[in-house]
């Protein structure tokens, strides 16, 4: 998701203080993380750490895009953080209430019931209808060509 961010910032030749900041940020979760497992902390809270260190770097990213570049801002948050967020929201909760049902079945059950349904999530709530008609259209020929 951040690929095409940090190419448009390299390319712009003005990486200097984006490195800078960018690898403030990732070194400090180590420091992060180091302190609070020190301190008592549980392993998974290193990796809301790095979750946390994460979405702030994105964040730098986009900043830096639209002051380098002049992008707008409004677009990348309309067509990629809202959907995203939306798919993430929705499949988190739903995921975890699947789980708690049906714990005693196998885990291959549970897993592909929890695909199934984020698959469903990410098709209503991920993708625009262009996309999903783009989708519909392999899946057609994919069982033209098989019969």
């Amino acid at each position: 998701m951040t690929g095409p961010f940090w190419m448009a910032i390299f390319a712009t030749g003005k990486i200097k203080k984006y490195q800078i900041i960018l690898s403030l940020f990732v070194f400090s979760s180590i420091i992060l993380s180091y302190f609070l497992l020190y301190f008592g902390g549980s392993p998974e809270s290193v990796l809301w750490i790095r979750v946390g260190i994460n979405i702030l770097v994105l964040l730098i990213r986009v900043y830096f895009v639209k002051y380098l570049l002049g992008v707008p801002l409004e677009l990348f948050l309309q067509k990629v953080l809202f959907p995203v967020g939306c798919v993430v929201t929705l499949s988190i909760p739903l995921s975890y209430l699947i789980y708690m049902q049906i714990y005693n079945f196998h885990f291959i059950f549970i897993l592909i019931v929890i695909l199934l349904l984020n698959g469903v999530i990410v098709m209503f709530a991920g993708i625009n209808k262009n996309e999903r008609g783009k989708i519909y259209n392999m899946v057609y020929n994919l069982k033209l060509k098989k019969v």
